[in-house]
């Protein structure tokens, strides 16, 4: 599932065929965040028939640990689970309290 999400933004074809990969794979890896996983997860647990309980409970289980990054405004979502880097910025510069 998560390998799925890096082959879409073609972070292994670019790992593999490019002599600048250095430069490339750090980009395009930041398409693949923590909230993206969790959206994955759980299209794919939703998609299971009810015979295939265990694997939707399992899924049910991976969800619950990763469920602050399906909430857009949780702090783990704003810091972890979104490719903008300016929004980690924001994050830093907001006061505490």
């Amino acid at each position: 599932m998560i390998n799925e999400l890096y082959k879409n933004a073609e972070v292994f074809e670019a790992a593999e065929k490019s002599e600048s990969w250095k430069e490339i794979v750090p980009e395009l890896s930041q398409k693949v965040t923590f909230s993206k996983i969790y959206k994955n997860i759980e299209t794919r647990m939703n998609a299971l028939a009810d015979q295939e309980r265990i694997q939707k409970d399992m899924f049910a289980r991976i969800l619950d640990r990763l469920s602050s990054f399906g909430r857009e405004n949780s702090v783990e979502s704003r810091i972890f689970g979104n490719a903008k880097r300016d929004q980690i910025k924001a994050m830093s510069d907001m006061p505490m309290t």
